[in-house]
């Protein structure tokens, strides 16, 4: 499941109800937040639902056209905003040009990449392109989805690979920071295969250089801060010490809550995470109510046959 939050004019409503059908059609994985300019009346708090509807959004789509592009109310202040949301929570956005407009001519615009990727508005092709592109959104707004499950995957592929497989994807990565230093994704999956082969000193080391590169690029408050900040309490939970990876759990937790709402599979992760290290401290009781709502999470997300759900379930049962 991905929230969508699509920005658009009132004279481009047709365009949105023309995603949303493909949406329907194609039984796409996807809640879909519409935002629609104007929508909150005058003397609405305006940002604090922006920011609300935000909070909730995994990607945001931008239905680009000249009616779009003229809006003072976008111009001002949904661009703004998005652009600096985007920023600081690694917020994707894709703008789907609709209609004819000079959309080159805008700096922040030309520099995006955009949908259709050579940039002909979807009203230029006839009935048939139309809804062929469309359906082609979709599937590129599914895979803004899968790409948790991806992650999860190639680290689990890591963890649970034959000890000669895991050194070569280390001399792999080290290669990689190597040719391109200060690269925070490379040091951290080189802290990840050094967590698979028990090299956990080494570990933190790695996951302690990513996690600073991305405070300094993102500030202390990103998603990918998150993800280092977890490392660090897996491998500190691997050394024993489960009081210092729930501290890091925490950390992690605010953040992706902040960033991605309540119900996402990163918050779940991190809520497995705390009612693990607290069942490791013999807290039954702690631990409970963190897996039971990361149990529900999944279980909402997957269904009851995911890996994950079950896994999660395992350790109910031990509360």
């Amino acid at each position: 499941m991905i929230n969508i939050f699509i920005s658009c004019s009132h004279q481009d409503e047709e365009w949105k109800d023309r995603l949303l059908s493909q949406v329907k059609k194609l039984g796409a994985g996807a809640v879909i937040s519409a935002w629609e300019t104007g929508q909150v009346e005058i003397g609405d708090d305006w940002l604090k639902k922006f920011d609300a509807a935000l909070k909730e959004a995994d990607a945001v789509l931008l239905l680009i056209s000249a009616d779009y592009l003229t809006s003072n109310f976008i111009r001002n202040k949904e661009i703004p905003s998005l652009l600096e949301y985007s920023k600081k929570k690694g917020l994707k956005i894709l703008p789907v040009i609709v209609r004819p407009c000079p959309w080159k001519m805008v700096p922040w615009l030309s520099k995006m990449e955009v949908f259709p990727a050579d940039g002909i508005p979807l009203a230029s092709g006839d009935a048939y392109e139309i809804e062929d592109k469309l359906a082609k959104l979709v599937s590129i707004i599914t895979k803004f989805s899968s790409r948790y499950e991806s992650e999860r995957e190639n680290l689990e592929r890591i963890m649970t690979a034959r000890p000669e497989d895991q050194l070569r994807a280390l001399a792999a990565y080290l290669e990689a920071d190597r040719l391109a230093p200060g690269n925070a994704e490379y040091l951290n999956m080189v802290g990840v295969v050094y967590n698979a082969l028990g090299e956990y000193r080494r570990a933190l080391d790695y996951f302690e250089k990513a996690r600073a590169i991305d405070e300094k690029a993102y500030g202390k408050k990103h998603p990918d801060v998150a993800t280092r900040l977890n490392n660090l309490g897996s491998t500190h939970q691997a050394l024993g010490d489960h009081r210092k990876a729930i501290s890091y759990y925490e950390q992690a937790l605010s953040i992706d809550e902040a960033v991605f709402g309540k119900e996402h599979p990163n918050v779940a992760s991190e809520l497995n995470n705390l009612g693990a290290a607290y069942l490791s401290l013999g807290d039954k009781a702690k631990a409970k109510p963190y897996l039971q709502t990361a149990y529900d999470i999944f279980k909402k997300l997957y269904g009851d046959l995911h890996p994950n759900t079950k896994a999660i379930k395992k350790l109910l049962d031990r509360c």
